[in-house]
């Protein structure tokens, strides 16, 4: 696409000329299935269309850019650098072209993506040695048109030297030319801020590595218990604002730099550094659009400053780049230069080497890139005399099925040396692991004793990446997870479904449904005894994870290791949002960074959770019988537990566990017997106890759930030789038996394969192994005991399924290097080399759909129909579709989207969705219902739609207790202006006893009064609809600012910060009450808002606790935010 100008003119002095890359039109005849229809190969590398570089994706010529002629190029010389371009971000092509910017002009083209380019700001950050982090701040604010390269003179960019903490952190204060004063950063969210401000980390990072190298990979003696790869530089493409209508095809995109962050840590961050990578999130709808069109972008360098990026793996809407060993000098040409890095083939071939006769297929090759970037966290690194080979279990029965296909031994000394790093509550039987070439899971070898040194036996199905040069990178034992236990374990719809068509009766099923309901509303409303704030306390912070978001938080990226789960990692921003513009509370993202969702606020010490302000409301003294926002807020919980209690059909099963699942170590589990231990009781039985094991009956189950034998009747066992594998669950691994996870789809078991009554113990997981998948076991007996197992012939995909609705990229490792190793242009060698890496980059809606498809199946022609079971198989298949190297045919998808496509869906999905129990959006008549009988329907309404039903019966009886439960209270006496809370008024009231007699004391108080007053007037400027990082933003600065007066120096009695602010919060309290009492009635109650709350919640819950019957304890947030009740 050409250079054009804003109109037919000839450029004048000053106009900039545009370049907008753009994505190809598609026909659009509103027709759902042409903008849901995929390319007829999408995943596949051969896919992607190849064009040259003379012609756009239209076909188009594109004119060639005139060099400078030599007058031009003098002129350049004997003036000195020109001033640079600056990128206007509509996509990765786009850039604004200064008119007097010829070198640029001729030198930049559509083979390279330019996200920060320009000789004469590279002068100054090479002159200045500007940080990795001002560049990358440099970068983000160009992206998001806060500032152009005009900005960046040389007395900025001076301004800027210096560590990332200091320099970094300032760079976009100096940049947009805020005053120091205005920057908001104080010390109240010091502790958020250096858990969510990567920069002290970088500079750590960059130190240690100067000394040593390899120090990034953990256990170095130059900084013990230290390892690096912990920052994140997020990259997004976003659609144009002008094509977010979701009528028709997206047509254009850009890209905005996001702020760098701490995160969880990857194997090769930590070996190349944090900065060696880029992580890019794509929009679906683009993908959805054209990812063909993505792949094509992420096939050229990305040029930022002088470090050129180049992609090397995807997943799902996720690119990575990896920093290479070239650089763009001043011509605007790439060149490889010696910066301590590799070159994109080098790091593709450390990490995962292509080698002659390796017979895998190349697309399988490409995702073992994956191996890298698991979230982990660095272990022992084991020597290489201690790793050994040990053979697959494999069975005797004819079928060849691997009984230990990723799971590999290790000594005790591994777990142990884990226990202690990661401060676990025990020592772990099994953790996650990768080391080198090698994943899955590593069990305790039975009697294993603590030696010396750490040693792993792994096994042939675990080694996925051979010929790994030796280097502590690949020995270095990367932690995933370790083994643990949970109990009480949620059932997905697909469960429950299974279960009923399997023999459980749905009137079993809906009473341990109205039991979960009624066991959780109930532990909200007990208010009477002596204990019954302890146990109101107990439910709320086991209600809402409290303690473990807390934990999970103090861990970062190791949460996920410690077995605490999400906490760290933020969720992305929403895609629909503009991140280039403040919001209506002058939040600017240009200069400030979001706060964490759900993070209290630290000035006015108010917790952003309702179940966490709830437990330190009642830990100050406030009860739902004495306080009317102690029993709003419990009411807000009560409505929101019951909303999502009956719209979400998903509940717990009290005689329930889910944990890994292993094979048998000790070979004394015989077929179809399994062992499950925990560490200590706390499996609940049936009388009500809690026990440590296991014995009798037991379903066994993982999601995702699709086909009728994938639950499964087993028989659990005590044996003693198994006594020490505790947190896990052990299968048999038997000869005559087949694996119990074994994989269904990816070719382990095709239509050739035929089941018998004596390997059904094989059948329950499609694309199942031992690598660390978690599976679900029950031994409630009202579902165990009328549960019949189904027919082992659902485990199998129908014959020729795979043959005449897929087509595969059969490209092996070694054709690949065969037939490119006569390609001299190593630019072609490295765009084949990527075709494949990023033949993952692909728009999930087709699994999804696939999803619904089966669903939509299941209520139609009913759970084991043949229709709907081949539908299972085809999302399984299409799950492990990048390994498999299986591309679903135009047709296929054609006529299953024709036969099984429904616009509305099943009921309970809408009411599921919206989590208030909102009227349903239409008709009854409109969802997917069962409209006509079939022999494999086992009632005339599908289960999930009798729940529906259910769930509306229990919603309207808690609707009616909690009115019943929570009417107004009235404490206040209006007619004497006295507030409902007598303690919280105290302080105020008794100063102005005190001010009668004292004027300067009263007129302290009249300048605490006015400052509450102002703080009041501007609370109208939250906007409560707002997503949960805006409203807290927004909170925030009004909290801010009432504690940011009246300033200490103008008070005339009063000499103490504290006092102020107690003062303030009191009359807060008592303010906000005179306002509101004229609103309260019979119905209302107390009137309050949450305003006194929202600033000075910490100060209030001080002079509460201190009013309370006997003592208060003062105690720290940092031990408070510790402590946790165990029992009541």
């Amino acid at each position: 696409m050409p250079f054009y100008s804003r109109d037919d003119r000839l450029p004048a002095d000053g106009d900039k000329f545009y370049y907008e890359n753009t994505i190809p039109s598609q026909t659009y005849d509103g027709s759902i299935s042409d903008l849901l229809e995929p390319p007829s190969s999408l995943g596949s590398s051969t896919a992607v269309s190849q064009f040259s570089d003379s012609t756009n994706r239209r076909g188009v010529k594109i004119p060639a850019l005139e060099s400078p002629s030599p007058l031009a190029k003098k002129r350049k010389q004997e003036d000195g650098p020109d001033e640079e371009p600056e990128m206007l971000w509509r996509s990765a092509k786009t850039v604004k072209v200064e008119e007097d910017s010829p070198t640029l002009a001729s030198t930049v083209n559509d083979n390279v993506v330019v996200l920060a380019w320009a000789p004469r700001v590279q002068h100054m950050v090479d002159k200045y040695d500007l940080s990795i982090g001002v560049q990358w701040e440099i970068t983000r604010l160009l992206s998001t048109n806060h500032i152009t390269y005009n900005d960046l003179t040389p007395e900025k960019l001076s301004a800027l030297r210096g560590p990332n903490a200091d320099a970094a952190q300032r760079a976009a204060r100096i940049l947009l030319n805020v005053p120091e004063q205005a920057e908001s950063d104080d010390t109240a969210f010091a502790q958020e801020k250096s858990l969510l401000s990567p920069w002290a980390e970088l500079d750590t990072e960059i130190e240690t590595l100067k000394l040593d190298p390899d120090a990034g990979l953990g256990n170095s003696t130059v900084k013990p218990g230290w390892y690096g790869g912990k920052v994140v530089f997020p990259l997004k493409i976003k659609p144009k604002k002008e094509n977010r209508s979701g009528k028709g095809p997206i047509t254009g995109y850009q890209i905005v730099l996001d702020h760098a962050t701490l995160s969880s840590s990857t194997r090769f961050a930590r070996k190349s550094g944090s900065a060696a990578f880029i992580r890019v999130k794509i929009a679906m709808d683009i993908l959805r659009s054209n990812a063909s069109m993505m792949i094509d972008l992420f096939l050229k360098p990305f040029v930022l400053w002088d470090r050129v990026f180049r992609a090397f793996f995807a997943k799902d809407d996720n690119v990575f780049l990896f920093c290479t060993n070239e650089t763009m000098d001043e011509s605007g040409m790439l060149r490889t230069i010696d910066n301590g890095r590799q070159s994109l083939l080098e790091f593709v071939e450390f990490h995962n080497p292509l080698r002659e006769g390796d017979k895998q297929l190349l697309c399988k090759w490409a995702s073992r890139m994956a191996l890298g970037l698991s979230n982990s966290v660095p272990g022992p690194r084991i020597d290489p005399r201690d790793i050994f080979e040990t053979p697959d279990i494999v069975s005797t029965d004819g079928t060849n099925s691997d009984l230990t296909d990723g799971c590999g031994l290790c000594n005790k000394t591994l777990p142990m040396m884990i226990y202690h790093q990661l401060a676990l509550e025990g020592v772990p039987a099994a953790i996650q692991f990768r080391l080198g070439g090698m994943k899955g899971l590593l069990l305790q070898q039975p009697q294993s004793t603590i030696s010396d040194r750490p040693q792993v036996t792994y096994r042939p199905s675990q080694l996925k990446i051979r010929g790994q040069p030796e280097h502590p990178s690949h020995l270095t034992i990367d932690l995933l997870r370790t083994s643990r236990m949970r109990t009480s374990v949620s059932i997905s719809a697909e469960v429950i479904r299974n279960l009923e068509d399997n023999g459980v009766p749905r009137r079993a099923l809906a009473d341990l449904f109205r039991a979960r309901i009624t066991e959780v509303m109930e532990g909200l409303t007990d208010w009477e005894g002596s204990n019954a704030m302890l146990k109101l306390w107990a439910t709320l912070e086991r209600l809402g994870g409290v303690h473990n978001q807390r934990r999970a938080i103090e861990a970062g990226g190791e949460a996920r290791a410690r077995g605490l789960g999400g906490g760290f990692d933020r969720p992305n921003a929403d895609e629909d949002g503009d991140d280039n513009e403040p919001d209506e509370s002058g939040f600017d993202p240009g200069l400030q960074q979001r706060s964490r969702a759900w993070d209290p606020d630290e000035e006015s010490g108010c917790p952003s959770g309702l179940e966490e302000t709830m437990i330190s409301l009642l830990a100050s003294g406030f009860t739902p019988n004495n306080s009317s926002i102690c029993r709003a807020k419990l009411q807000a919980i009560y409505l929101s537990r019951a909303r999502i209690l009956t719209s979400r059909i998903k509940f717990t099963v009290p005689q329930s566990a889910s944990a890994f699942v292993v094979p048998d170590p000790c070979g004394v589990l015989g077929p179809n017997e399994i062992h499950i231990k925990a560490s200590r009781p706390a499996l609940k039985m049936e009388d009500g106890l809690e026990a440590d094991i296991v014995v009798g009956d037991v379903l066994i189950t993982r999601n995702p759930c699709k086909v009728p034998s994938d639950v499964r009747k087993v028989r659990a066992v005590d044996h003693p030789e198994l006594a020490g594998y505790v947190d896990v669950i052990v299968v048999s691994a038997h000869p005559s038996a087949q694996r119990l996870l074994e994989l269904l789809a990816g070719g382990k078991l095709d239509s050739s394969f035929t089941l018998t009554l004596s390997n059904y113990s094989r059948v329950i997981i499609s694309s199942g192994d031992y690598d660390g998948d978690t599976c679900i076991v029950i031994w409630d007996q009202q579902i165990v005991a009328p549960f019949k197992n189904s027919d082992i012939k659902y485990a199998t995909p129908p014959a020729g399924m795979l043959q005449r609705q897929f087509t595969r990229d059969n490209t092996t490792v070694d054709k690949f290097i065969q037939t490119h190793n006569a390609v001299q242009d190593n630019e072609r060698k490295v765009a084949e080399i990527q075709r494949y890496l990023l033949s993952n980059l692909r728009d999930m809606t087709q699994l999804g759909m696939y999803s619904s498809f089966h669903e939509n199946a299941i209520i139609t022609y009913g759970y084991s129909n043949p229709r709907t079971v081949r539908l299972a198989h085809m999302f399984n298949t299409l799950m492990d579709s990048a390994k498999t190297g299986y591309s679903l045919t135009r047709a296929a998808w054609q006529d299953d989207f024709h036969k099984h496509f429904h616009k509305v869906g099943p009921k309970y999905r809408e009411l599921a969705s919206t989590r208030r129990r909102k009227k349903l959006e239409h008709p009854s008549d409109e969802y997917v219902t069962r409209s006509e009988r079939s022999p494999y329907h086992r009632n005339s309404k599908e289960i999930m739609d009798y729940f529906v039903n259910v769930a509306k019966e229990e919603y309207d009886k808690l609707c009616i207790q909690m009115d019943e439960k929570f009417k107004a209270l009235h404490f206040g006496d209006y007619e004497n202006g006295i507030p409902p809370d007598k303690d919280l008024a105290q302080p105020w009231f008794a100063a102005e006893e005190r001010a009668i007699t004292c004027p300067s004391l009263a007129k302290d108080l009249r300048a605490i009064a006015a400052h509450v007053n102002r703080v009041y007037d501007e609370r109208k400027a939250v906007q409560t609809d707002k997503r949960i990082e805006e409203r807290q933003d927004q909170l925030r600065a009004l909290s801010k600012k009432f504690a940011s007066g009246p300033p200490l120096e103008a008070m005339q009695v009063i000499f103490d910060e504290a006092q102020i602010r107690r003062l303030a919060a009191s009359y807060a309290y008592v303010h906000d009450w005179k306002k509101k009492r004229t609103f309260a009635n019979s119905i209302g109650g107390d009137g309050w808002s949450r305003f006194p709350w929202d600033v000075a919640f910490r100060e209030l819950c001080h002079i509460k606790a201190q009013c309370a019957v006997g003592h208060s304890q003062t105690v720290t947030m940092f031990f408070f935010n510790h402590l946790r009740m165990v029992k009541t």
